[in-house]
C-alpha cells in the first residue's frame, strides 16, 4: 500500500525547535495547584515535538516534551534482557524482565510503554517497572515493541501479544506463574492493553488485571473521513474541550497517528476494532480492568465510554479520573480527595452501570475549590451513579505507595527523576496485589495448577484406562490436594474428572532423568538446515497458511526457534517451505538454497521415534504435521510410513487422554482448548487417511467422546474470518465420511453388500442426502470466503467430491462382474434400470469433479493441501477409468473414454502449478504407457470372448 507520511519543511522545524508549550491562560486558575507548580518549573523548558519530524525528536529527545526519567528507581534483585521472536511481520524484539528477590514462581505483569507508538523504550518506564517489582514482589516484563514509522499499525499490537505468549511459554525459565498474568500501559500502552484483553479472552487466556492509563479507545474522531469524524467527536466532549491541552492536545494526537496509522491504512483502520477497541463486537468475559484518566485529557471521555461498555457486559471495572490535571500530569500527593472514582459493578453485583453518554450526567458532588470548578468537570464520567458508594470488586489499591516512585523525596531538584510523561501513573500499585504473590492453596485451586511441580504440565503423562492395573474408580478415592494431584516420589496422579467416568493422568516427577543432549544435537542439525531467522518467518507462514486447516499449535504456544522442541520445528518448516515465496525476505534469502525437505522429514521422524516412550503434546503435534505434510517426493508418496504414523498418532492420543471430553476438567482453559483441537484433528486425520489409503479407521466412534467443534470454540479473531466455518464444516464432512466407510466399506459391509444392489442403494441414499445438504452449505461458505487473501475452500470442496466418488464406487460394486468368465448382468428390468441410473450418476459425478479441477482458483492452488488430497484426486481418474472399462456398449465406452481423456488433460494442465497433481497424473498415465488393453480387460472384450 502507498503510505503517506507527514513531511515538514525546514522552516517549520527551525521554528518548532524554539517554540515551547504554553498553557492556555483560561486554564491557569483551574489547574491543580501542584500541577501548576510543576508546569511553572518545567513547562517552558520543552519544545513542541508535534511540529517537527520524528527524526528530529529522536536525535534530541530531551529538548522536547517526550523526555524520559533520570531517576533510575529502586534496585531490584535481577534484570535480564531477552530477544524474542515476533510474527507479524516476522522479526525479533527485546523484552526486559525485572525479577524480585524470593522464590518463585511469581505473578507477572506485562508493561507496554507509552510514546504514541513512535517513541519510548526501556528507559521510558524503568523506574516504574522497578518500583512495582520491588514493592509488590512480582515479575515485571517491559516490552520493547517495534515503533512507527518503521513498523506501522498493527505491528506493535502483535509484538505485544507475541510477548505475552513467549513469557507464558517460558514461565519456568523466567520463574513466573503463567496462570497469574496481568497487563497494562500508559497512553499507547493503555490502548494496546485494551486490545490485548480481547485477544487474550479469545485465545482462552485468563488475565488477572488490565491496567489502562490515559488510554485512547476510539481513533475514528482523528482518522475517519467526514461526516463520520465529526459524528464520533460529538460523542466525546473532551475532544473539543481540551484540544488545546498542553502536552496532550489535538496536534500531538494527529502527529502520532500520521506515523502509526498513515493515510494509506486509515480507511481500513476506521472499521478495525484493533485500532478502536470500542468497536469490538463483544465485551463479555474480559479481565478485571482499572482505567486512569485526567480531567483535561483530550481522550478522557472515550476512555470512560470504554469502561462503561465493560461494565454493561458484566465485567469488573473501576475508573479514576484526576481533577485539574492534563494527560501527563498528576499531583504529587495521592492522599488528597482530588480524584473522581467511578465504580462499575457487574449486573450480578450491588450497583448497575448507567447508559449515559460522556458528560451527560451531573456529578452528585462538586469538586473541591480550585479543582476544575469552572469548566464543567462537575460532569460525571459515564457509568457513575449519583451517590453510589465506591466498590472495587476485589481489585485492591493503596494510593500512598505511588509517591515513592513518582516523585522521590530525596530529590534535590524536582526535575531530577521526575518523568513528565509518566507522572500520570497513580498506578494504585496494590491493584496488582489481586494476583497474591504467595501461591497459597486457595490460589492454586483457583488457577488449577496441575501439581506442586510447576513444570509437570510439560512432562509426559499417561491416562489410566478402565481395565488397566490401576482402577480409576479406586483412584478417585485418593486424597488429592487443592491442585487435584497426589504426589509420590517419582510419580504424580493428576485427577482430571470425578464424573461418571473418573479420569486420572499419571505424570512423571523425574525431571532429573530428562536428557537434553539429544535435543541439543538435533537442534544443531536443524539450525544447519534452517537458520533461526529463516525459521521464525516459516513459523509465521504456518499460522497464515497451515494453521487454519490444522490448528494444533495455538498462538499461546508460539514456537521459538531457540527453545521449541526441534522435531516440532522441523515439521513446521517442512509444511511451510512451499510458501516461502509469500515472505518478502525468504523469497530471496532461500530462493537458491531451499532447505532440504527430505532431511527435515528424516530429522523430525527420527526424533519422534526416539521419543515414543514419552508421550507429550509437542511430539503429537510433530506427528500430526508429518501426516498432513505433502510428500517431499511428489511422485513417490510413502504409504506405509504414513499409515504407520497414523497408528502412532492414535495410540499417542489415547495415552494422553484425548479421547475424553476435557470441557469440565479442572485444568486451564488453554489446555482444554488445545486438547479439543488436537482431538478433532487426530480424528479427522485418522478418517481421511483411512479412506485415501484404503484402510480401516483406527478410532472407534464409541471410544471418542470429544464433542463436535462449534464457533464458540474459536477465538474472536478466528471468528472474524471463515476459518472456523471451514474447520467446523470440514469436521462435519469427516463424520459423513466415517459413516460411508463403516456402512459401505468395512469388511463385513462389503461381504453383505457386494451382490446386493437394493440394500446398497437404500444405504447410499441416506448418505447421499446428507452429503448434498453439506455441499449446499459448503457452497455458501466458499462464496463468503472469496474476498479473503488466503482461501481455505480448496481441500474442503475436494473432500466433498472425494466422498461422492466413494459413494458411487459402492453403488456400482454390485453391478460389476466378479470374474473374467462371469455371465452378463441380470436381465431383470428393475436391476437393469438401477444399473443405468447408477452409471449415469457416476458419470455426472466425474463430470462435476473434472469441472471443479478445471476451475481451480489461484487462491486455492497457492493454499495448503493436506497429504490425502493427492490420493483423493487419483480417485477421479480411477472412477472414470472404471466407467470406461465396465461399459456394456461401444457408444458408452466412447463416451466414458472422452470423460477420462478430459480428466487426464485437466489434471495434466494444473499439475504444472499444483505439484500434488503430479502423482495422480503419473498413476493414470502409467496405465496408458503400458497399454490399456495390456493392463485391463473391458466388459466389451469379455462379451466378445464369451
Amino acid at each position: 500500500q502507498n503510505l503517506t507520511m507527514t513531511r515538514f519543511p525546514p522552516s517549520t522545524v527551525a521554528k518548532a525547535a524554539v517554540s515551547t508549550h504554553q498553557a492556555p491562560k483560561q486554564w491557569l486558575d483551574k489547574l491543580d495547584p501542584e500541577w501548576a507548580e510543576i508546569w511553572n518549573t518545567h513547562g517552558g523548558r520543552h519544545c513542541q515535538a508535534e511540529e517537527v519530524p520524528i527524526e528530529e525528536v529522536r536525535q534530541n529527545p530531551a529538548k522536547y516534551s517526550f523526555t524520559y526519567p533520570t531517576w533510575a528507581g529502586p534496585q531490584v534483585y535481577q534484570e535480564d534482557d531477552f530477544e524474542i521472536p515476533v510474527t507479524r511481520p516476522a522479526g525479533q524484539i527485546k523484552i526486559r524482565v525485572y525479577t524480585p528477590e524470593g522464590v518463585g514462581p511469581f505473578p507477572v505483569h506485562m508493561n507496554y510503554h507509552g510514546g504514541g507508538w513512535v517513541l519510548g523504550g526501556f528507559q521510558s518506564e524503568a523506574a516504574w517497572c522497578r518500583s512495582v517489582c520491588k514493592k509488590i514482589g512480582i515479575v515485571v516484563v517491559d516490552v520493547g515493541y517495534r515503533l512507527a514509522p518503521e513498523f506501522v499499525f498493527p505491528a506493535a499490537i502483535y509484538d505485544s501479544w507475541d510477548a505475552i505468549q513467549w513469557v507464558i511459554s517460558h514461565a519456568q525459565q523466567l520463574h513466573v506463574d503463567g496462570g497469574r498474568v496481568s497487563i497494562g500501559g500508559l497512553s499507547a500502552g493503555g490502548h494496546m492493553s485494551a486490545v490485548l484483553s480481547h485477544m487474550a479472552r479469545d485465545a482462552g487466556l485468563e488475565l488477572k488485571l488490565a491496567l489502562m492509563v490515559v488510554p485512547s479507545t476510539d481513533f475514528r474522531w482523528l482518522i475517519a473521513q467526514e461526516p463520520l469524524r465529526s459524528e464520533v467527536a460529538k460523542k466525546y466532549p473532551s475532544t473539543v474541550l481540551y484540544k488545546e491541552a498542553p502536552w496532550g492536545g489535538l496536534k500531538r494526537e494527529q502527529w502520532f497517528l500520521d506515523y502509526w496509522i498513515p493515510k494509506g491504512l486509515r480507511e481500513g483502520a476506521c472499521e478495525d476494532w484493533m485500532a478502536s477497541p470500542i468497536l469490538a463486537k463483544s465485551f463479555e468475559n474480559l479481565p478485571p480492568t482499572h482505567i486512569i484518566t485526567a480531567e483535561f485529557d483530550i481522550c478522557r471521555d472515550e476512555a470512560h465510554r470504554y469502561g462503561e461498555l465493560l461494565a454493561q457486559s458484566g465485567n469488573k471495572v473501576t475508573q479514576k479520573c484526576y481533577s485539574g490535571c492534563t494527560f501527563e500530569r498528576t499531583p504529587r500527593s495521592t492522599t488528597r480527595n482530588d480524584t473522581r472514582t467511578v465504580s462499575h459493578v457487574s449486573p450480578n453485583g450491588d450497583n448497575h452501570p448507567s447508559s449515559g453518554t460522556a458528560g451527560s450526567v451531573m456529578a452528585s458532588q462538586q469538586p473541591e475549590a480550585g479543582i476544575a470548578n469552572n469548566i464543567q468537570f462537575g460532569q460525571q464520567p459515564p457509568g457513575e451513579l449519583p451517590g453510589a458508594k465506591t466498590q472495587y470488586n476485589g481489585i485492591q489499591h493503596l494510593d500512598d505507595l505511588a509517591p515513592d516512585f513518582l516523585l522521590s523525596n530525596a530529590m534535590t531538584d524536582p526535575q531530577d527523576g521526575f518523568w513528565l510523561d509518566q507522572a500520570m501513573i497513580d498506578i494504585d500499585m496494590q491493584a496488582l496485589n489481586h494476583m497474591n504473590t504467595s501461591p497459597d492453596e486457595a490460589m492454586a485451586q483457583q488457577i488449577a495448577l496441575p501439581s506442586p511441580n510447576q513444570s509437570q504440565r510439560d512432562m509426559p503423562s499417561i491416562v489410566c484406562g478402565l481395565t488397566g492395573d490401576m482402577d480409576p474408580y479406586l483412584m478417585r478415592r485418593y486424597n488429592f490436594g487443592p491442585d487435584n494431584s497426589f504426589v509420590f516420589k517419582r510419580l504424580s496422579v493428576r485427577s482430571m474428572s470425578q464424573d461418571v467416568h473418573p479420569v486420572q493422568l499419571l505424570v512423571t516427577n523425574a525431571v532429573e532423568d530428562v536428557d537434553d543432549s539429544d535435543d541439543n544435537t538435533t537442534r544443531g542439525h536443524l539450525e544447519q538446515l534452517v537458520e533461526p531467522d529463516v525459521g521464525i518467518r516459516l513459523i509465521s507462514l504456518y499460522y497464515q497458511f497451515v494453521y487454519p486447516h490444522v490448528p494444533v499449535i495455538p498462538l499461546t504456544q508460539f514456537p521459538d526457534p531457540k527453545q521449541t522442541d526441534p522435531s516440532l520445528l522441523a515439521a513446521i518448516y517442512l509444511v511451510t517451505l512451499s510458501f516461502a515465496a509469500f515472505d518478502d525476505y525468504l523469497s530471496v534469502q532461500i530462493a537458491y538454497d531451499l532447505p532440504d525437505a527430505g532431511k527435515l522429514w528424516n530429522l523430525a521422524l527420527a526424533t519422534v521415534q526416539r521419543k515414543l516412550h514419552r508421550s507429550d503434546f509437542a511430539t503429537l503435534q510433530t506427528v500430526i504435521l508429518l501426516l498432513v505434510a505433502p510428500s517431499h517426493n511428489p511422485l513417490m508418496p510413502d504409504y506405509s510410513t504414513k499409515w504407520s504414523l497414523v497408528g502412532t498418532m492414535v495410540t499417542m492420543s489415547q495415552t494422553l487422554g484425548l479421547q475424553f471430553d476435557p470441557s469440565h476438567w479442572n485444568i486451564p482453559l488453554t489446555e482444554v482448548d488445545l486438547r479439543k483441537r488436537l482431538s478433532w484433528t487426530v480424528e479427522m486425520i485418522d478418517i481421511w487417511h483411512a479412506a485415501a489409503l484404503g484402510r480401516s479407521c483406527l478410532i472407534r466412534e464409541d471410544d471418542w467422546l470429544v464433542p463436535m467443534p462449534r464457533s464458540t470454540d474459536f477465538s474472536h479473531q478466528e471468528n472474524q474470518t471463515t476459518m472456523q466455518k471451514h474447520f467446523v464444516h470440514m469436521h462435519e464432512l469427516t463424520l459423513i465420511l466415517r459413516q460411508v466407510l463403516t456402512t459401505l466399506f468395512s469388511l463385513r459391509a462389503v461381504q453383505n453388500l457386494a451382490r446386493d444392489y437394493d440394500t446398497t442403494l437404500r444405504k447410499v441414499q441416506l448418505l447421499m442426502e446428507e452429503l448434498n445438504r453439506w455441499l449446499g452449505v459448503a457452497s455458501d461458505i466458499e462464496s463468503e470466503a472469496q474476498s479473503e487473501d488466503v482461501n481455505l475452500s480448496g481441500p474442503m470442496l475436494l473432500g466433498g467430491h472425494f466422498v461422492k466418488v466413494l459413494l458411487f464406487r459402492a453403488i456400482l460394486r454390485p453391478f460389476k462382474s466378479t470374474s473374467r468368465n462371469a455371465k452378463p448382468a441380470s436381465s431383470d428390468p428393475r436391476e437393469a434400470e438401477a444399473h443405468r441410473l447408477s452409471r449415469a450418476g457416476a458419470k455426472a459425478c466425474v463430470t462435476s469433479f473434472v469441472a471443479f479441477t478445471a476451475n481451480l482458483k489461484s487462491s486455492w492452488i497457492q493454499g495448503f493441501w493436506p497429504f490425502w488430497c493427492t490420493l483423493a484426486w487419483s480417485t477421479l481418474c480411477n472412477l472414470a477409468l472404471l466407467l470406461h472399462i465396465s461399459a456394456d456398449s461401444v457408444e458408452e465406452a466412447q463416451e466414458c473414454q472422452v470423460l477420462l481423456d478430459r480428466a487426464r488433460r485437466v489434471i495434466r494442465l494444473h499439475s504444472k502449478s499444483l505439484e500434488i497433481l503430479r502423482f495422480p497424473l503419473l498413476r493414470i498415465d502409467s496405465i496408458f504407457w503400458k497399454g490399456l488393453d495390456n493392463v485391463l480387460t473391458t466388459n466389451l472384450q469379455q462379451q466378445q470372448q464369451l
